[in-house]
């Protein structure tokens, strides 16, 4: 029967120097969405599934949501024992 690991991942809008989706909670930031998932394909990681965050934001005269914040959920087969 085959056997699975899993990991979680969070992805964030970085809002300032790199105006784009970066991996967070790495030392070195992996820029972008084809880079992330490429990234992670390599190591053998499928995306399985994500999850938007949403941020609240309040203006003047009206409140809105934005997605700046997305949980990954990988799995890749682990070796036969």
């Amino acid at each position: 029967m085959q056997r699975w690991e899993y990991k979680a991942m969070r992805v964030e809008y970085d809002y300032s120097d790199t105006k784009g989706w970066v991996e967070t909670g790495k030392d070195e930031k992996i820029v972008g969405w084809d880079a992330i998932l490429n990234a992670q394909g390599q190591e053998g990681w499928e995306l399985v599934g994500f999850s938007p965050q949403l941020t609240k934001l309040k203006g003047e005269d009206h409140t809105h949501h934005v997605v700046d914040v997305f949980r990954l959920v990988f799995k890749r087969p682990l070796p036969e024992a």
